[in-house]
């Protein structure tokens, strides 16, 4: 008799410990690199302008670094002045998180980390090198990568508990 209920609450101990030790995600959803391009096309081009100069951030891609699980958005940044332009790569880092309100994922606080110039028909470009220069390390603009207002996995609420970098892809987690 003893030896019933130590198995029932054996069994009772295990179906209650069951849901710790079980996938705490109920769902997922999986978002391509190519779906992120998509709405960053939306987006762009961004006309910026710091200390008299204005730049034109275009032809955003991004770059899904999954062993560090980083995000990196690479832009082609334009000035144009009189007859010249300047044309450079810049890459842009920050944060991915879910902005609740607007129910989109966003990179927040990016900051443009390197740039790299393409193409310089200026006269003179010391002051456009030198405002985007000095726009390095300081933050632009929230920028959404993904849209998920039409997104209801089988729950009203949409915030997702996690969001992972895998390669060329993030997954959402609920």
């Amino acid at each position: 008799m003893t030896r019933q209920y130590f198995i029932v609450a054996f069994l009772l101990l295990v179906m209650i410990s069951l849901p710790v030790f079980a996938n705490p995600y109920n769902n997922q959803f999986t978002i391509e690199k190519n779906s992120i391009n998509k709405t960053l096309s939306k987006s762009f081009p961004v006309e910026k302008s710091y200390q008299g100069v204005t730049a034109i951030f275009s032809e955003p891609a991004i770059d899904i670094n999954a062993l560090d699980k980083t995000i990196k958005l690479n832009v082609v940044i334009t000035s144009v002045e009189g007859d010249g332009s300047l044309n450079a790569k810049g890459v842009l880092v920050g944060q991915i998180e879910y902005n609740d309100f607007d129910n989109t994922l966003e990179l927040v606080k990016p900051k443009l980390d390197k740039f790299k110039i393409l193409t310089d028909t200026l006269s003179d470009n010391t002051k456009v090198l030198k405002a985007i220069k000095q726009t390095l390390g300081n933050t632009l603009p929230d920028i959404v990568l993904y849209e998920l207002k039409n997104l209801q996995y089988g729950r009203q609420v949409t915030d997702p508990v996690e969001v992972d970098v895998e390669v060329n892809q993030l997954i959402l987690r609920w």
